[in-house]
């Protein structure tokens, strides 16, 4: 709301470059070629998962930064956009909890692949929150302890709304599955990528490290929903389900959490530079990738969007300061006025 380990620093390389592949049975990268295999076990017509649950259920973990001085953190450049922009991911990684009850009310739990994956997932995206939160206290910008509550209850009318339809559509279709691991292959892959905004952008070495981690999590989620989401659109009937719930419910990460605001200028921030708008690119060819889901194209589109949202709000608040401005030059001049004439 996924490295390169090593030195701290701001690297320039996107964190889908080679460096930091995927597993060997790799989720297809725009400009990346991937290693030879059997044709039979690349088909798409192939009923084996290429990811390894039970491997990944093994090593499953908390985020490990004991090794990190976050009394250190402070000591080096934040700005006040990343401040905001890491108060906004922990909303959304601490908000997981909320996001795994409404998946346990779909049929997706009578699948025990991923079923074993949601439980190991669930903890370690917990951990994420509270990771992030640890960095905001050592940097003296803590989050209410209270918080998590607080954004439940601001929750969208449409995020309850997503719920009790995906648990009703689960009684009229045993497709529904692949739309909602196409919807977390997209979201787990918009949150790698912006970790790995962050880890290239930040001044801060201590925060670009924090987040590394988080984004090697991130990584082995994203692999999981990609590759079981290609196994079960397969069917034409999955395919067509998935493409109405995507073209009509999909929301970036934090959409019907966040205020619809907060979600256009996260976007900016992250997805708003030139780079972003590759990044953009990078994440809507990826997700094309999946059967049935050729025509994608919600990230560049949700970019535009926001880019225009924050503008216009920019524009209506400068336009606010003007006009405020001219209102304080009138209220002037009636004194000014009165005491000339008392002169005459």
């Amino acid at each position: 709301m996924p490295i390169i380990f090593g030195a701290f620093g701001s690297e320039s390389k996107s964190l889908l470059e080679p460096a930091i592949r995927f597993p060997p049975v790799s989720v297809p990268m725009t400009g990346h070629k991937l290693p030879a295999r059997n044709a039979n076990s690349m088909s798409p017509t192939s009923n084996q998962l290429e990811f390894d649950v039970e491997k990944y259920v093994r090593n499953s973990k908390k985020v490990d930064i004991s090794d990190i001085d976050l009394s250190q953190a402070a000591n080096y450049p934040i700005s006040d956009d990343e401040v905001r922009a890491l108060t906004y991911m922990c909303d959304i990684e601490s908000h997981t909890i909320v996001y795994l009850r409404a998946i346990l009310n779909t049929c997706a739990v009578e699948d025990a692949q991923t079923t074993s994956f949601l439980s190991c997932w669930a903890y370690e995206e917990f951990f994420h929150g509270h990771t992030i939160r640890q960095f905001l206290d050592a940097i003296g910008a803590p989050v209410s302890p209270t918080r998590m509550l607080e954004v439940q209850k601001a929750s969208s009318l449409t995020e309850w709304l997503k719920e009790m339809g995906s648990s009703i559509l689960c009684r009229f279709s045993r497709h529904f599955h692949g739309a909602y691991l196409t919807y977390g292959a997209i979201s787990e892959l918009s949150t790698l990528e912006g970790y790995g905004v962050m880890a290239r952008r930040t001044q801060n070495p201590i925060l670009a490290e924090v987040v590394r981690r988080l984004a090697k999590d991130e990584r082995r989620h994203f692999s999981f929903y990609f590759n079981k989401a290609r196994l079960e659109l397969q069917h034409k009937n999955a395919q067509r389900l998935t493409n109405f719930v995507i073209r009509n419910f999909w929301l970036p990460v934090g959409g019907g959490v966040k205020p619809d605001g907060e979600v256009s200028w996260i976007l900016s921030f992250i997805l708003g530079d030139p780079e972003g708008a590759e990044i953009a690119n990078r994440i809507d060819t990826t997700i094309a990738k999946l059967p049935g889901l050729e025509w994608f194209d919600r990230l560049v589109r949700s970019r535009d969007e926001a880019l225009q949202e924050v503008g216009r709000l920019s524009r209506a608040a400068n336009q606010e300061a003007v006009c405020g401005l001219h209102s304080r030059r009138v209220e002037l001049k009636p004194p000014v006025l009165e005491w000339t004439v008392s002169q005459n």
